[in-house]
Parts: structure tokens; sequence; C-alpha cells
């Protein structure tokens, strides 16, 4: 992601796409993961905290994993970028 943050978001939104059409949740998960981090560090709050909140609504039920740590690790930077 350094520097190189919109090639990063179009990677992301491929990755989300991909995971959406296999039914892989926890892949899904991830990659919206990533996409709210690289949101965030664009300054793309609104994307941050969208992405965000899905990847932790799609890890909801699933046991306590680090994809289900890294969305609401997620959520948090990306709520602190609306303060």
């Amino acid at each position: 992601m350094r520097g190189q943050l919109a090639a990063s978001a179009e990677l992301f939104e491929v990755a989300i796409e991909s995971a959406r059409v296999n039914g892989n949740t926890q892949g899904l998960a991830w990659q919206m993961f990533g996409r709210s981090i690289t949101a965030a560090m664009a300054g793309d709050a609104a994307t941050a905290l969208a992405t965000a909140r899905e990847a932790t609504e799609v890890m909801r039920g699933f046991d306590a994993s680090f994809p289900s740590t890294g969305a609401g690790h997620a959520l948090a930077g990306a709520c602190s970028l609306n303060i």
C-alpha cells in the first residue's frame, strides 16, 4: 500500500468481488479489512467505515479469529477518522 493507494483500492475491489462470487466469507472479511485500511490511509472515511462495518458483519457468528479481529481493528480505525 505504500503510496499506491489507488492501485491498492482497485486490487481489493477485485478481490472483494471474487470473494463474494465464490461465497468465501472469511476471504471477504480479509479483503474488506484491507480495503478499509487502504481507504483510511487515503483519507476516505466513508469507504473505510462502510467496508469495516461489512467486514465485522460478515464475521458475526464466527469464532474469534484473526479475520474477525482484523475487522474489528479496521472498524475502530475507521470510527476514529470520523471524530
